[in-house]
């Protein structure tokens, strides 16, 4: 009854009880596609179901952890309150609709085609319903790892944009504080300031940047949060497809697995994993650089404001961005931007090189 309840929980199960099948075959079906007499090589080409595997099992175990606790739905719930009190236009929520739609569009294009196609030369080629089996089960793991990326990036990307409205209001303050510095503040008069905050001399400029200064606190807050939520299936996700992409090279070079005549294969699904590796390190880099963009903002308003509250309460702003760290990392191995590309691309050419001495 409690199973029939929770049907993510079923599927859990499935999914781990394929991952641990899978697992076990590996070396079997590797073996059974290409050639045998190298135990090395089938070894080192069997560690590629058996990464998705793993790379599954431990992305599956942490969402169903963060479900089971609430994790998730205290985030979503925070998100939402702050939503409510600070709404995006129109023009923003269709811009972050179009993103996700492009994104999932996108992954389902890259994955899907190539990977049926697979399935059908297999079953045409070896006419073996357990090899159709194995792999049908690794790319449904492949896919449900895609699926939790595609979560994580959803969120990071709704994070990106609510820093982009909050450095909107502080680029419409930084225009009124020059206003402000321009005119005696006896023929000033307030104007409103984004959803909730308005922008005249005197008191109600200290609130503004107040208010500014507390969005912040809680976006950064957020990203703390989510980095909390997603770091297992981070380091599953990068593991994985850095792993899986050494592997097709290393397959693809060697000539352990014949299929195809062609090299289709091997460009899809490097093009598959260079699409996910590249969509979770771009997001998170691009929201890293808005929130460092506000310190850009506070530092110029500061400069043209001669009001000792107002300057007061941003340099105390400015204390908070400089001594708060909004980044993305992965148990604080290492930190999620576009100099991970490359660090990916760098130790995958020499753990290559390895791979081929062994052969």
């Amino acid at each position: 009854m409690v199973l029939r309840d929770n049907p993510g929980t079923v599927m859990s199960a499935a999914l781990f009880l394929s991952c641990l099948y899978n697992y076990a075959r590996s070396q079997e079906v590797i073996c059974s596609l290409g050639d045998c007499r190298s135990t090395t090589t089938t070894i080192i080409m069997a560690m590629f179901p058996r990464a998705v595997a793993v790379g599954c099992m431990v992305s599956r175990a942490a969402v169903l952890y963060k479900n089971v606790t609430g994790a998730v739905a205290v985030y979503e719930g925070k998100i939402a309150e702050y939503e409510a009190h600070y709404p995006e236009d129109a023009c923003g929520a269709r811009f972050r609709r179009a993103f996700v739609t492009i994104v999932v569009v996108t992954c389902a294009a890259i994955i899907i085609p190539v990977n049926v196609y697979r399935i059908h030369l297999l079953y045409r080629q070896y006419r073996s319903s357990g090899l159709i089996v194995f792999h049908a089960l690794m790319y449904v793991q492949n896919a449900s790892t895609c699926v939790t990326e595609l979560q994580f990036v959803v969120y990071c990307f709704g994070l990106c944009r609510m820093f982009c409205h909050m450095n909107g209001d502080m680029s419409a303050l930084r225009s009124e504080a020059i206003v402000v510095n321009r005119y005696p503040p006896v023929l000033m008069t307030c104007r409103p300031l984004g959803a909730t905050t308005e922008l005249c001399s005197g008191p109600s400029l200290v609130d503004g940047v107040e208010r500014l200064k507390l969005r912040h606190q809680f976006i950064s807050g957020a990203v703390r949060d989510l980095n909390a939520l997603y770091s297992f299936q981070l380091v599953a996700s990068l593991s994985v497809l850095f792993a899986m992409s050494l592997f097709d090279i290393y397959g693809v070079v060697s000539n352990v697995v014949k299929t195809a005549d062609s090299h289709l294969f091997f460009y899809g699904w490097v093009l598959q994993y260079a699409f996910r590796f590249s969509m979770i390190v771009l997001t998170t880099h691009v929201t890293t650089k808005q929130a460092l963009k506000s310190k850009i903002f506070i530092t110029d308003i500061n400069t043209r404001l001669t009001d000792s509250n107002t300057k007061e309460e941003l340099r105390l702003f400015l204390d908070e961005l400089c001594g708060r760290s909004v980044e993305f990392t992965t148990f604080d191995m290492f930190i999620i931007n576009t100099r991970l590309i490359t660090s990916a691309i760098v130790t995958g050419t020499t753990y290559l090189i390895i791979l081929f001495q062994f052969q």
